[in-house]
């Protein structure tokens, strides 16, 4: 495993010998990044993230607490995945921090996924298996497996 530059590597995380994790970099416990994966600088990678084979993440991703990413999957430079499906809270809940009302529901990338940069992947969300995401998509629903996804929000290409 190569480790880049003041990159942070909290306990618990599990990362196979023959990945590459870039400088600047910030993985926090919990995480878990399977073979051959690249994690490339300064991406902030969230509690309890599981990274598949094969999978590269790219220049200055935040990826969200609990993302599972599959297998040969491509996350452009920028991307960004949402984990909480409460976008605001009450000032009132924060008196009692920390039961805040997190309400966890973290995306699924299924295998062979490609993401394009800056593309914004929301809570709850599962991109299917071989879907491709265009440039700045902002994905607020759920996919189909191998079809592609543009705009914000982003919808698929029908092809003729």
């Amino acid at each position: 495993m190569r480790v880049g530059l003041y990159t942070i590597i909290d306990e618990d995380v599990e990362i196979a010998e023959d990945c590459y994790i870039g400088n600047y970099v910030h993985i926090r416990p919990g995480v878990r990044i399977g073979p051959k994966s690249e994690i490339r600088d300064y991406a902030w990678i969230s509690e309890n993230v599981i990274i598949g084979t094969n999978s590269r993440v790219y220049q200055k991703c935040s990826i969200g607490m609990g993302t599972v990413i599959g297998n040969d999957c491509f996350i452009g430079a920028g991307t960004i995945t949402a984990d909480d499906k409460k976008i605001a809270w009450p000032k009132k809940d924060f008196e009692n921090y920390p039961d805040y009302g997190y309400d966890k529901q973290p995306p699924v990338i299924e295998d062979g996924v490609k993401v394009g940069m800056g593309s914004r992947i929301l809570p709850g969300v599962i991109l299917r298996k071989g879907c491709t995401i265009g440039m700045g998509a902002v994905v607020t629903k759920s996919t189909k497996p191998g079809k592609t996804y543009v705009g914000i929000p982003a919808v698929e290409v029908k092809r003729k």
